[in-house]
């Protein structure tokens, strides 16, 4: 999971950057690597665009603690470098979904190499399901949820699948957020770890698990909880990005400047799940609960007849 928030708030389209590192950690090099990120077409920044970002003119950045300070950048590429850059960077689009890949021809034993692309983040709020490249549609109940947490101005996943000669094929989703500012941080986490529970964690109390469902939900249908407990510690970063506006061929660009940008880790409590597999008629924190092969025996449902029916008696029974 990546979480970009800009230093100063920031609600107009932001050029961000994507970092995805490769390491191996085995005995033998990895031969003939590809490594493509595939995602919505309308956060593509096509090749002429990335080489107007790396072609800006001298602008200057002021210092969060004292605005009467400023720091002078320019881009520090040549034009050798950056056609070989282009050259690299096999950009395709099919149906509305953008696939970003590079290739790398060995990766040696206890090697780790970075990848980073660019992305445009509009700032338009969330995408729904239909724009998150993948099948299940139970996951329209999260997104829904995602439209109104505070701050959160972009969420999207990239799907990053890597392919070498010599090893097994690996395909990871990765979830990247955008917030409008460092103040939205708190409450913005908040409300996404509750979309993830279809509406807020379980209650304390005293919960049961039926071990015989939980194994069946595994075995046949491939979701369900992922193990024993409840929750699980998903791992991030969070980008606070220091931006400025930059101007290139005669255009204006909001674009982060990564040399100046701080990286902190984290790790949020989400639910034992993959919610990428979420069934369709799995909709809120109750069927959720279901579906994950938990129940609580001390917890009873009261319709609002029955609730009604109570007040009037206790209001009788005051008369």
């Amino acid at each position: 999971m990546f979480i970009i928030i800009p230093k100063r708030e920031l609600k107009k389209p932001l050029h961000a950057f994507l970092t995805f590192t490769l390491y191996n950690p085995g005995r033998e090099a990895i031969k003939s690597v590809r490594i493509s990120f595939e995602y919505d077409s309308q956060y593509l920044i096509d090749n002429k665009t990335f080489v107007s970002l790396a072609e800006f003119e001298p602008a200057s950045i002021p210092h969060s603690s004292d605005s009467k300070k400023a720091t002078l950048i320019s881009s520090q590429i040549t034009q050798e470098e950056m056609k070989n850059l282009i050259q690299e960077r096999h950009v395709d689009v099919v149906n509305g979904r953008a696939q970003v890949a590079f290739e790398l021809p060995i990766i040696r034993s206890g090697e780790g190499l970075i990848v980073y692309d660019r992305l445009l983040l509009p700032g338009s709020g969330p995408s729904g399901i239909e724009k998150l490249g993948f099948g299940s549609e139970g996951f329209k109940h999260i997104a829904e949820r995602l439209k109104s947490v505070k701050g959160l101005l972009n969420y999207l996943v990239v799907n990053v699948f890597v392919y070498a000669e010599n090893h097994q094929n690996l395909n990871s989703k990765v979830s990247i957020l955008r917030f409008s500012s460092e103040k939205d941080l708190t409450a913005g986490m908040v409300g996404f770890v509750d979309s993830l529970w279809l509406g807020g964690p379980p209650k304390p109390g005293l919960y049961f698990s039926d071990p015989i469902s939980r194994w069946l939900l595994r075995r046949f249908w491939g979701s369900g909880r992922l193990g024993k407990k409840m929750s699980r510690e998903e791992l991030g970063v969070i980008t606070h990005a220091e931006t400025a506006e930059i101007k290139s061929h005669g255009k204006k660009f909001m674009m982060e400047i990564p040399e100046r940008s701080e990286i902190q880790y984290f790790a949020i409590k989400t639910p034992n799940y993959n919610y990428f597999k979420l069934p369709n008629d799995v909709a809120n924190s109750e069927s959720l609960l279901r579906w994950l092969g938990i129940m609580n025996p001390f917890s009873f449902r009261t319709s609002k007849k029955s609730e009604s029916q109570s007040t009037s008696e206790k209001s009788s029974a005051i008369e």
